[in-house]
């Protein structure tokens, strides 16, 4: 079973969880009267058999915690998603007394032979200053009489200082748990069953080594066809390896990686995903990282990807692969910030997706960059066309706000109507200079690509000289500029900006524009075998802009090999060399910002440089003429006045004249004093302000 904590599925399910209205009547119904309740504990599980969704639940009290299960659901047909059925299961071991019950972690496992068995960590002790866990596991069918019962551990842990994944034996009947931790200086490693099949004895555990005695950090399991399970260990800076068939008693890790991003890994996830083997980690410097291989090549050390660090400053994170186009997607918070980040499955570009919680109503509003595409409909004669139906589909997956209203976008088209003005506004946040290209189809079959990215990059492609780069101006918009790049810079680093910003055109040209009609370009100052560069490491655009993030010194070069006519972004990083191919127009455009980071330009400058659009003396005259329209209008409306007065007056008039008509009124002295005032000073005027 995958077990998806609680930024994994859960959140592909949030919206659903806010309509459990019985969620709220059970919190009611069990613990009214409670000073304070609340959700301590949210997991999810999917079965790899059948796809069927299980949730566990732990609700904390002053007195307590409290265990709730929803089990079996359907991921098909998820209307029981308005109303899960959550089942108390309060603890009744008769066997261990509890003088609290505090539940550390739940493991949901799969489904055998009928029966579901969940696996509980609690505190032995809670009143104890040391912490040991004492781990339980939950049997539904209560066949023993009872749903808590024991599964010992051989190993003392604390509830700080353990590792835990779910893992199966080959040819196993049930699931069980790896545990890693150490007593003293010795590292502690073992798998055990959840329950004895053969017998009322408690299972057999498993103790797995690991080289020269190392202490293991975290681990992580995949799962195989036949329900067995592969085991991934840290230590140290050391990733190591247990097949399946590798695991009796004794057994000893092989090694796979040995890589300084691996130090001190203390979180481990691995996922497996069209054969290909996807690992996770966050190390001591509180980096996220990644690793990769083919299933076939999993115990060859060489088909392993370099790791490479893609997030920094991460306190929590929770990977997971999206099934419907493969892309990597992580949920990660550290810094006060809770955000989704998310890799294209072409460009390997990651884009960042700031998650906002429901806030006060009187909040400030929240700023941000973005893109903004607007698509006008429009008729033959150039007439706005309403309620036209257009395809709508994205180059990468991606968040926008269409007309107002938010939509999840990728390569299978939406369908969206223009609006009254016959217009469709897509806004897609972006804290970089990439964006993502749109394509707009009609009922006829015909389509048209929409690149947000092309102007702003075309104006950082104009800069191709050290004069123009110099000239470069940043408009703070209140008619102050300063310069793009410092002063101080020298001669030689501007050339090389220069030079590079040409060469980065040249790559983006050959991207966007067909052979045939591609303008001449002149040759770039120097040009590359990739043999000249020595070893070098290859890796995806997006890992290695995402690794620069991380303030990481590091010297910039784009070059075209000389052989296969391709541009790459090389990066030398502590004196090794990272390359990355520049086969996108994502990866062009993101590569801007490192040619620029090397002079000290931050991001900041470099989109406020492509955000302002007009100079500050067309935004002032322009605003001297709305001022004097304004003006104008306003004079001839106070001007207008006396005529709208007599006109008022003689409407009145014609109105008396029409009532004296119809009733044959000729004498109104029999209303008294109300008779006798004048029209022109009538309250009715008063009220209008006319005199």
């Amino acid at each position: 079973m995958r077990l998806i904590t609680e930024l994994g599925l859960i959140t592909e399910l949030c919206d659903r969880f806010q309509r459990f209205k019985n969620f709220f009547l059970l919190i009611r119904r069990d613990f009214s009267g409670e000073p304070k309740v609340t959700c301590h504990t949210f997991e999810v599980g999917q079965s790899v058999q059948n796809g069927s969704l299980g949730m566990a639940m732990v609700i904390r009290t002053n007195a307590g915690d409290h265990l709730y299960l929803c089990l079996g659901n359907s991921n098909r047909d998820i209307s029981w998603a308005n109303s899960p059925n959550w089942t108390s299961y309060a603890y009744d071991n008769p066997a261990i007394h509890l003088s609290k019950l505090e539940i550390v972690n739940v493991f949901l496992c799969e489904p055998a032979g009928g029966t579901q068995y969940i696996i509980v960590d609690v505190v032995r002790d809670p009143s104890s200053n040391v912490k040991d866990i004492e781990r339980f596991y939950i049997d539904p069918t209560r066949q023993r009489r009872h749903y808590w019962n024991s599964h010992d551990l051989p190993i003392d842990v604390e509830a700080d200082n353990y590792h835990s994944c779910l893992g199966r034996a080959p040819r196993g009947y049930v699931d069980g748990l790896y545990t890693a931790g150490h007593a003293g200086e010795s590292g502690q490693l073992e798998f055990r069953p959840v329950i004895n099949v053969y017998g009322d004895a408690p299972p057999t555990p498993v103790r797995l080594n690991l080289p020269g005695g190392a202490v293991p950090s975290a681990i992580a399991s995949t799962r195989n066809s036949d329900q067995s399970t592969d085991l991934f260990v840290t230590s140290g800076s050391t990733l190591y390896y247990f097949s399946s068939s590798n695991q009796a008693d004794s057994a000893m890790g092989a090694t796979l990686i040995t890589n300084d991003f691996i130090s001190d890994t203390s979180k481990l996830a691995a996922m497996l995903h069209k054969e290909l083997i996807t690992l996770w980690g966050r190390n001591g410097s509180d980096q996220v990282y990644y690793t990769s291989c083919p299933l076939s090549q999993v115990s060859d050390p060489s088909a392993w990807s370099v790791p490479i660090p893609v997030l920094s400053g991460i306190e929590k994170m929770s990977p997971y692969i999206n099934v419907a186009n493969g892309g990597n997607t992580i949920f990660a918070a550290g810094g006060g910030k809770l955000q989704r980040i998310t890799q294209a499955p072409q460009s390997k570009l990651w884009q960042t997706h700031g998650i906002t919680l429901p806030v006060p109503p009187r909040a400030k509003s929240i700023s941000f960059n973005s893109y903004t595409t607007t698509i006008q409909v429009a008729d033959e004669q150039g007439l706005p066309l309403k309620d036209t139906l257009l395809g709508l589909s994205a180059s990468n997956p991606c968040a926008v706000y269409i007309n107002g209203l938010y939509y999840r976008l990728d390569a299978t088209p939406i369908h969206i109507k223009s609006n009254s003005l016959g217009s469709i506004t897509i806004v897609e946040a972006t804290d970089t200079l990439n964006g993502t290209k749109f394509t707009v189809s009609t009922g006829s079959g015909s389509s048209t690509t929409i690149n947000p990215m092309d102007k702003s990059f075309k104006k950082f492609a104009a800069l191709n000289t050290p004069d123009k780069l110099r000239a470069a101006r940043i408009h703070l918009g209140n008619g102050n500029t300063k310069p793009l790049i410092a002063s101080s810079t020298s001669d030689d680093d501007v050339q090389t900006i220069a030079t590079t910003l040409g060469n980065l055109s040249q790559s983006y040209d050959n991207l966007t524009t067909p052979a045939a009609t591609r303008a001449f370009a002149p040759a770039p100052a120097r040009s590359f075998s990739l043999d000249d560069i020595g070893h070098d490491i290859v890796v995806p655009a997006g890992d290695l802009f995402n690794w620069l993030k991380s303030k990481v010194k590091a010297v910039i070069h784009v070059i075209k090999d000389a052989a296969t006519e391709v541009w790459h972004f090389v990066a030398n990083i502590a004196g090794k060399v990272y390359r990355a191919v520049l086969d996108t127009v994502e990866a062009v455009v993101g590569a801007i910002e490192w040619v620029f980071n090397a002079i000290k330009t931050a991001i900041e400058d470099i989109i406020e440089f492509i955000k302002f659009l007009f100079e500050w003396g067309d935004i002032k005259r322009t605003k001297e003429v709305l001022h004097n329209l304004i003006k104008q209008y306003a004079e001839g409306q106070v001007s207008s006045i006396q005529t709208m007065k007599q006109d008022f007056d003689n409407m009145i008039a014609g109105v008396e004249s029409t009532v004296n008509q119809w009733a044959h009124i000729q004498d109104w002295s029999g209303l008294g004093s109300a008779a006798s005032p004048l029209i022109c000073s009538s309250p009715l005027l008063m009220i209008c302000g006319l005199p």
